[in-house]
Order: C-alpha cells, then structure tokens, then sequence
C-alpha cells in the first residue's frame, strides 16, 4: 500500500492552478483533464516538474501523449487495466523538462514569461500554450515546419489590419514591410524543412545479422584483428560487410555525381540547401567510416591483404573528397545568402544596393574556392539570381498574385513598373 499511500500525498498537493494546466493539456492531447492528472500524479518526478513550472524556477514544461513503459501498481500506485497499450506498452502522459523523454506523436507545450510564481488568478496571461504531432519518423524540426506552414504562417497571411503600418500612406512601404516579415517566416520555415530533409537523408552503414555483427564488434584493437586473422570464416565475414559497405557507398556517390534537375524559377537559396543536404550526408558518412566498427574492418582487411582493401581504400578518398568539397561550397554559398535574402523581397530599389556586393562575393568564390570555381558552376548561381529577381519583381508588380494589374491606379502601376526597370 506504499505506493497508494505515496500518490494520495502528491494527489493533495494538487490545486486550480495545477487543474488549469491539465485542462490546457487535455484540451490539446485529446483526452480528459481527469486523465491527464491520474499520469501526472503516477511519477514524483512529473508532480515535481509541474511544480517546477508553477514556481520561479522553470519558464516551460512539456506533456507527451505516447507510448512508455507500462507502470505496476507498486510503481505508481494504480492499476493500468484501463489504458490502450500496444506490444507491451501504455499510452502514457509525461511530464518533462524535455530533456529526458524523445518527442512522439502528440506534445503541448507550455512557456511562462518571465521566472515568476504562478497565480491562480494570472495565470491564463502569464502563460501561452501550443502543440505539435511528430508523425512517425519525423524529428521534431519537421514538426516545428509543418506547425508554422500550416497554422502560423496562413494565419499571419490572413490578417489585415497591422497597426501603426497599416496606418502608413505609402502602400507600397506597407507592403514590403509586411512582405519582410512573412520572407523572414519563410526563410525560418524553410531552414527548419531543411535539416528535416537531411536527418531524413542520412545513410546508415549496413549490417549483418546480429550474430555476425556482435562477432565484429567484439574485436576492438588491432592486436584483436591480429587474434583472428587465421580464422577464413572470420575474415570471409569481414570481406562480407566490407564488400556490403562498398557496395552502398558506391551507390551514394553515384547519386551524388548524377545531373540535377531544377525548374527555370529556382532561386540561389536552392544551391546552397543542395550542397547543405551533401554536406550533412557525407559528413555523417565520413564519421561512421572514422568509428571503431569500420576501423576494424579495415585492419583486418589490412593484416590479411584482402582483395576488398584497394576498393574501400578508392571510395575511401572519394567520399573523402565529396565530402570536402561539400563543406567548402557550403561555405562559401553562406556568405552569398546575406545578399541574396533581398531577391525574396518585393522590393527591387533595395535589390540595388545589393547587386555590388553579391557580384563581388561570386567574384570571390570563383577566385579562392577549391572546388567552386568552374565556369558551369558560377553559370548556374548567376542563372538562379537571375530567376530570383524576375520572381520578386513579379510579385512586387502583383502584390504576390493578390492584385489585377488591370484593376491597379495606373500611377501605382507605372511607378512598380519602373522601379523594376531601374
């Protein structure tokens, strides 16, 4: 009966204040608020960081609806008969900090404005509340992307009246002024979509079935590769996942070397998102290729003088490469964005003052990059700036598709127009 006796005491140190939150969570997880406070009080650490949020110390906390271990009477105090589980697991709300349970499926979130104490009476103004839904095998990067591109985002598009820029009597100033806003939201939105793509692209070394694997991992050193260099059914076993690693990197790399196809309106920004995406993938090969695992294999390949060698050692240098190369186009690409971020602005005056600084920095790049410096290369930059400004110009003439030309003061027209020419 401890642990009954345990979770009646936290149950009496729940107040409005503690239910409030509960119908908050339970709101956005779909469930009842009563449900939610029955898998609070099942763990001292959640009642604990609930109150760590109530009080001065914590300024956010977080609720996850997902499948966790299923808790015994003698952990928490309750029987689970009631809840749906799922090979051996109970959906479960916890209650975290966020630093000890992954994010799945439903999440509310909740953040406080300052280290304050929480008043019964204040709370609803000193708190703010939202939820994501990480669908399965997405990060939490892609979730924060989707939540803006589908509620944020339109919601901001939709609004019409924005204070005192509303109020200004330059309507083109308005405009780009709110346009800024919503390119800076996109730009955010895209960089998350971004890394979303990369952990998606992300490869995996191969393996072999778990015996085998726990055979190779059992050889640490090189004085353990020496141990077992006699043995033809161990090192057959090596040549096998060392031929397997080949055989995936040699597909990689072929993808990597295989010709792009862009549509004619794709901007610089997609340049540097592609050798972003490269960057992350060979590097996180790379890094794989320097741990214990591979490094024995190789040795051992090494000792017995395997065919297998002479062919990792090649693809060895030419992920190696890729993978330099990568970083160093990346690189340099980074300093071209801050030039680059006014194309995606309807404002092409402004695009002039940048114009000297985004051809000087190309100039740069095609003078001391090592692997950016060919003629097709810097064709295809000078081609997607090109788009890009014929895009935002467009826009610009059209208020984003929003306006009919036909319909527009011809003063305002010719003025846009103009503005482009120049």
């Amino acid at each position: 009966m401890l642990a009954k006796e345990m979770r009646e005491e936290r149950r009496s140190g729940i107040m409005k204040i503690h239910r409030y939150i509960f119908a908050l969570a339970g709101h956005h997880l779909g469930i009842s608020n009563e449900d939610v406070e029955e898998f609070t009080l099942d763990d001292p650490m959640f009642t604990r960081n609930l109150n760590r949020f109530l009080s001065k110390e914590e300024t956010k906390i977080l609720f996850l609806y997902q499948l966790a271990k299923e808790l015994t009477f003698e952990d928490c105090g309750r029987s689970y008969a009631n809840t749906t589980k799922y090979n051996n697991k109970a959906m479960r709300v916890l209650v975290t900090r966020g630093d000890v349970f992954p994010i799945q499926g439903r999440c509310v979130i909740f953040l406080k404005r300052a280290k304050i104490d929480l008043e019964e009476k204040t709370v609803a103004e000193e708190i703010v509340s939202s939820s994501l839904y990480l669908k399965p095998n997405t990060s939490l990067l892609g979730a924060i992307a989707d939540l803006v591109a589908t509620v944020y985002h339109p919601a901001l598009k939709s609004m019409k009246n924005w204070g005192a820029i509303t109020q200004k009597n330059n309507l083109d100033e308005t405009k780009c002024e709110c346009n800024n806003l919503f390119v800076a939201i996109e730009s955010f939105q895209l960089h998350m979509q971004w890394a979303e793509q990369h952990i998606q692209d992300s490869v995996q070394l191969a393996v072999l079935d778990s015996e085998k694997m726990a055979m190779i991992d059992s050889i640490a050193t090189v004085a353990g590769c020496l141990s077992v260099a006699h043995s033809k059914a161990t090192v057959a076993i090596f040549e096998e996942i060392g031929t397997l690693w080949c055989q995936q990197i040699e597909m990689i790399l072929t993808d990597a070397e295989r010709i792009r196809r862009e549509d004619d309106n794709t901007g610089p920004k997609k340049e540097l998102e592609f050798w972003l995406g490269t960057t992350a993938k060979f590097n996180y090969l790379v890094q794989q290729i320097r741990e214990t695992r591979a490094k024995m294999v190789i040795h051992l390949l090494h000792i017995v003088k395997s065919p297998v060698l002479a062919r990792w050692q090649a693809l060895d240098m030419k992920v190696t490469d890729m993978a330099n190369e990568a970083r160093d186009n990346a690189k340099y690409l980074y300093t071209l964005e801050k030039y680059c971020e006014p194309l995606y602005r309807c404002e092409p005056l402004a695009m002039i003052d940048k114009l000297a600084g985004l051809i000087g920095t190309i100039r740069l790049i095609y003078n001391y990059s090592h692997y950016y410096y060919s003629t097709a290369k810097v064709s295809s930059i000078l081609v997607k700036i090109t788009s890009q400004i014929v895009t935002s110009c467009k826009s610009y003439i059209s208020d984003n598709g929003e306006s009919n030309l036909w319909l527009m003061p011809k003063d305002i027209l010719m003025t846009r127009l103009q503005n482009c020419i120049k």
